[in-house]
């Protein structure tokens, strides 16, 4: 029952803030509405399904995977806002500090999972 409870926070969290930042973005993205759209969409699928892992991997595993697909989120919507909107300062470093941090912490938490239901 928790592991229902935590998903559905994560969906709506996603959804609230996929929504706010698309409404913010809408406007200057023209002929890449729909690809944006789509791409939002499955970055917060991926999210979502970091958040399902709960209870099927090790405690580290999940915090680890769950850290870095939100690092990933971030880094796309910084390179979104700095693209569609205003040119953040230091962007380059700031994009790539937390790519890189998500796939670290992405790749990391997968090396230590392990299934808990075996």
């Amino acid at each position: 029952m928790k592991k229902s409870w935590l998903i559905a926070f994560a969906g709506l969290s996603l959804v609230h803030v996929a929504g706010h930042a698309f409404g913010v973005l809408r406007p200057a993205l023209g002929g890449l509405l729909v690809p944006v759209m789509v791409y939002a969409f499955v970055i917060s699928l991926m999210v979502i399904q970091a958040a399902y892992r709960k209870g099927f991997t090790t405690p580290t595993s999940f915090s680890y995977v769950m850290v870095g697909a939100i690092l990933f989120m971030v880094s796309d919507s910084l390179l979104a806002v700095n693209k569609f909107l205003d040119p953040l300062p230091l962007s380059g470093v700031w994009v790539m500090t937390t790519y890189l941090g998500a796939q670290y912490l992405i790749v990391a938490g997968l090396r230590q999972h392990t299934s808990q239901n075996s």
